[in-house]
């Protein structure tokens, strides 16, 4: 990447990732493949997102100014 950040991109990223675990959970949980985890599954999805979501938002968005002489 080169540095830009598109926040709007990034919520979506994160909130697709926190419901594809809380869901998986529940599917999981309801077939048997792990024992169930009983409504603590959007829990641990939203805290997936928020992870996933302060992770992506660290890169530090480039500067704007312009070095100095440079007139537009």
């Amino acid at each position: 990447m080169s540095g830009h950040s598109n926040q709007p991109a990034v919520v979506a990223i994160a909130l697709a990732g926190a419901g594809f675990v809380s869901i998986g959970l529940s599917l999981f949980g309801a077939y048997g493949v792990i024992p169930n985890i009983g409504d603590w599954g959007w829990l641990i999805g939203a805290t997936l997102g928020a992870a996933l979501y302060t992770t992506l938002m660290r890169r530090e968005a480039p500067s704007l100014s312009r070095p100095d002489g440079v007139v537009a």
